[in-house]
């Protein structure tokens, strides 16, 4: 029980650290050039949904791998991928929960739970819908914006 007091103590001092460092510099991503990672600037990260969605639900993740290919190959927009995978994660939670045979409950809290997820994924993304409106969103692998 001490060990865990201890353990417990240090977490207790730690903490402050923790918070006053828990971003990672807007210098160091125009320093290394980050534009597409684990997450931007800002914080966005499809990447920590999809590893949220690995934990949850692995069984998803290759059809929404297979849906961000559609959109990335053909197109160059990892975003349209991104925003496609958002949209359409609610959609394969209710057929594979449905497939699975969830009561009512469950299939409702994976629903909205599903739905959460993918509609902050989209609502970061606003911007680069509207660049993709407007012809003007970054495609992978070219150096200039079409």
């Amino acid at each position: 029980m001490d060990h865990l007091q201890n353990v417990m103590g240090y977490f207790d001092q730690q903490q402050p650290l923790c918070a006053e460092h828990d971003r990672i510099s807007k210098d160091l991503y125009k320093e290394f050039g980050v534009k597409a990672g684990l997450r931007d600037e800002n914080g966005k990260g499809v990447l920590v949904a999809a590893g949220a969605i690995l934990a949850i639900q692995p069984v998803l993740l290759p059809f929404l791998a297979i849906i961000f290919l559609v959109c990335l190959i053909p197109t160059g927009m990892v975003s349209l991928g991104s925003v496609a995978m958002a949209a359409l994660y609610p959609v394969l939670t209710i057929i594979y929960g449905s497939l699975q045979g969830y009561a009512a409950g469950d299939m409702l809290v994976c629903a909205i739970g599903s739905g959460f997820m993918s509609g902050m994924v989209i609502y970061m993304h606003r911007a680069n819908i509207q660049r993709i409106r407007e012809g003007k969103e970054y495609r992978f692998g070219k150096h200039n914006k079409k």
